[in-house]
């Protein structure tokens, strides 16, 4: 449903589009393999997710105007005694935004590779700003655009808003990577299709995605997809949503006062239905990915479960509790205990969830309690198998019991092997001994792909002592150029390994910004009392932010101002350590059980700067790094030169690093004769050929310099000329001249002051108005040529 356009996609779609009827191969038949005929009154939590937050599309391209929430979802009549999924979109002002809506979605719970999937729906009157949509993604933690994007159905278009058909004007489209790129063709039926029912058909083969509205015998919409380019459309497998949202891009409408549509208005959905061949079933569970919530309100999760829909809650001898403070959000588990006996509080879902994915990872939530005693933490999967930690067995897991919320994070590591984590229907229990009087308190419940790190953990670097490491991999770790704001470039050296974050920022946005961010948000609890550690270079003077974001929207950030800069930056234009106590950002109110954006920085403007080496580390004190950069080679230019007397040549020197990248040089100079400085400047009076040395440490190399006294050699065949200069007079005379001989005067530097053509055999040159230097006169005819030194004092 996204509508970044991309300006190549057109011509490159054209030629991989051809008229397509729909045929099936091999004689084989289409079979039905999964439906939802929305009987009944609740929506089946097996197949569907219920969208609780902002659309994932509000910010950016879309720029859509609603909030989802549950209460926009709902399994009833439509009025005509059909029962149908309603998503209803509501005229209301909820966290900030002036419109609610209604999305499901099958996420994790239901997911196909090609076939023939088909919606009957029925719209409310879109005009205008409603923008109803039938479409997939593909299922995987490959980000957008590169996972693809099948649009079966969008509506409520600008242009169509304009001609008053926004009602029959309907659109179907296609996204991939990696740009993105894209392809999309409107259609107008010949109907209102507000006033009822109406087909909407994908059918995905191996070299096809074609889309068609009721049974018309020929698609409006034809894309090939055997190029090299979209193997988005072959490799994953795509899941079902379903959503009415408000305003953005489709509708052309970015000010939510221009919305004109009536409110509340229902988008309906009478069925959903895939048929496949035999060859393209597959009944898998599909394993889940990223961050995965079971009782959570802000913690940034992936996907998640729903309490009262597809989880449920069970305890024993436990009894819940009001006027508890949630940890974040407005919802907790909150008990008091009702005796000694053993209490239970059990998590379970309505179907089995494979995290198998998970085997490194971690169970992560926060738990308020003031039981003192052995508390246990596990999970238990389809077959009713149970697996527990006992915080007795491992202290430094456990918490304070002091009535306060604290992180808890249990290692899968030490469960999966008793329990088939790829089947686990209880997602947590906790059970311990109780006391009368004493209470407990669970919150932001999620599954995490890694565990707590600590001791080293790596955002960007190349050390190889470090071996626990945020990996950008466009999978679990993106480096994310925020609106391209920043170009990243080689103009500064590394300081460590093979790459750089060297870059400056591209203006026209006025701002610029990047962000290394992880799909599965990482636990950095164990570096509370730790450090954040990097390398920063620059000689820019503009001011610019580092921060890292946390859990519940929290974030620290540190200021680097020039004249101003913290501990102890210097903007030289050199690499220097910078040691962040991790307690600065803490004051801040960092939460850091959960950080997506681990690392990231932004400003107004900069010039070249640079980072490299970042990462967390529990105690003070640089580490050894084996991989810091050391030039191994080093290349003097210019190579064997000819210079005159009297005259300066610069000399410069490249250096290669252990890696073949260029690497930072602070060399010596030195020559067998003559001057050079410390800046490689050389020059010399006297007539010879010259040694250039550049040395760094034990490294070395050398070129040649030849100088010759060109300003004296005296043409014999020139030798009648007389040059006199008259030092009182300031002037300049020149006689026994030819007729158009070429006279030119410069100073000893090569810049020429006078350049004139001999009218006779006598010239005079004034040369009061130029500043005392050392001259050279030269002067060239058809007889020979001639060069004289004269001093202006």
């Amino acid at each position: 449903m996204n509508t970044y356009k991309c300006c190549f996609s057109f011509m490159l779609v054209v030629q991989i589009l051809f008229c397509f009827q729909p045929k099936v191969s091999n004689g084989q038949e289409y079979k039905l393999v999964w439906e939802d005929n929305f009987d009944g009154t609740t929506l089946d939590s097996e197949k569907w997710n219920i969208e609780h937050k902002i659309g994932v599309w509000n910010t950016g391209a879309n720029s859509e105007f609603q909030h989802y929430k549950r209460e926009n979802v709902s399994v009833g009549d439509d009025g005509d005694g059909n029962s149908c999924l309603i998503l209803t979109a509501k005229k209301e002002n909820f966290n900030g935004y002036h419109f609610t809506s209604g999305k499901v979605t099958t996420k994790g719970k239901f997911a196909f590779k090609r076939g023939k999937l088909e919606a009957s729906i029925k719209i409310p009157n879109l005009n205008k700003g409603l923008w109803p949509a039938f479409w997939t993604l593909g299922y995987t933690p490959v980000g957008w655009p590169d996972c693809g994007e099948i649009d079966v159905l969008e509506m409520g278009h600008a242009a169509a808003i304009k001609t008053g058909k926004v009602n029959s004007f309907v659109g179907a489209h296609l996204f991939w990577g990696p740009y993105p790129r894209d392809y999309g063709k409107e259609f107008v039926a010949d109907q209102d299709l507000s006033t009822g029912f109406f087909k909407h058909t994908v059918i995905w083969d191996e070299k096809n995605i074609s889309v068609f509205l009721n049974d018309a015998a020929s698609p409006y919409f034809t894309m090939g997809i055997t190029g090299s380019d979209t193997e988005e459309f072959r490799n994953f497998q795509h899941y079902v949503i379903l959503n009415l949202a408000v305003g953005g891009s489709v509708p052309g409408i970015y000010n939510y006062n221009e919305i004109t549509a009536n409110f509340p208005a229902s988008m309906y959905v009478d069925w959903v239905k895939l048929y496949q061949l035999a060859e393209d079933f597959s009944s898998d569970e599909l394993p889940l990915y990223g961050s995965f919530g079971v009782f959570q309100d802000e913690a940034p999760v992936d996907m998640w479960m729903d309490l009262g829909f597809d989880l449920f809650e069970q305890n024993k001898n436990l009894k819940s509790t009001l006027g508890v403070t949630p940890k974040a959000g407005s919802n907790l588990l909150s008990y008091s205990i009702s005796g000694n006996d053993e209490f239970v509080v059990k998590l379970s879902g309505t179907l089995n969830r494979n995290l198998s994915n998970y085997s490194k990872g971690s169970i992560q939530f926060n738990l308020k309690t003031n039981i003192k005693s052995n508390l246990q933490i596990g999970f238990a999967d389809a077959q009713n198998n149970e697996a527990f930690v006992s915080l007795a067995d491992y202290p430094d897991l456990d918490i304070p019991r002091d009535g306060e919320w604290h992180s808890l994070y249990i290692p899968i590591n030490e469960l999966k092997d008793r329990v088939d984590i790829s089947t686990l229907k209880s997602m947590l229990i906790v059970k311990g001994e109780g006391a009368a009087g004493k209470n407990i308190a669970i919150d932001e419940v999620f599954y995490s792909e890694t565990a707590p790190v600590g001791g080293l953990f790596g955002i960007y670097t190349n050390n190889t002592t470090i071996t626990e490491k945020f990996a950008i991999n466009n999978v679990s770790g993106h480096l994310y150029n925020w609106e391209n704001t920043v170009a990243f470039n080689a103009l500064i050296p590394a300081y460590e390994g093979e790459e750089v974050l060297s870059f400056r920022s591209t203006g026209g946005a006025g701002w610029w910004g990047f962000g290394l961010f992880s799909s599965n948000p990482l636990n950095l609890n164990k570096f509370t009392d730790g450090y954040l550690n990097l390398m920063l270079r620059t000689n820019a003077s503009q001011t610019f932010n580092i921060s890292v974001e946390g859990a519940n929207k929290t974030k620290a950030t540190i200021e680097f101002k020039n004249n101003n800069d913290p501990y102890g930056f210097l903007r030289d234009g050199k690499w220097h350590r910078i040691t962040v106590p991790v307690s600065d950002l803490l004051q801040q109110g960092l939460d850091l059980s959960a950080c997506a954006n681990v690392f990231t920085m932004n400003g107004s403007t900069i010039g070249d700067i640079a980072i490299d080496d970042v990462y967390f580390s529990e105690t003070n004190g640089e580490i050894d790094n084996p991989s810091t950069c050391y030039p191994v080679s080093l290349s003097i230019s210019p190579k064997n030169k000819t210079l005159g007397t009297n005259k300066e040549q610069q000399f410069s020197v490249s250096a290669l690093n252990q890696f073949g990248n260029i690497a930072d040089t602070q060399v010596a100079w030195s020559s067998s004769g003559g001057s050079i400085n410390e800046n490689g400047l050389f020059a010399s009076d006297a007539e010879g050929v010259y040694t250039i040395w550049a040395h760094q440490n034990d490294l070395v190399d050398s070129t040649t310099i030849t100088v010759k006294l060109k300003n004296q050699v005296l043409q014999t065949n020139k030798s009648r000329v007389e040059i006199n200069y008259f030092s009182g007079e300031k002037r300049l005379v020149i006689s026994q001249l030819d007729v158009n001989d070429k006279i030119v005067v410069c100073d000893f530097m090569g810049r020429k002051f006078i350049e004139t053509t001999a009218k006779s055999e006598r010239l005079i040159v004034e040369l009061s108005n130029y500043p005392s230097s050392v001259y050279v006169v030269s002067i060239l005819g058809k007889s020979g040529m001639l060069n004289r030194k004269i001093v202006r004092y």
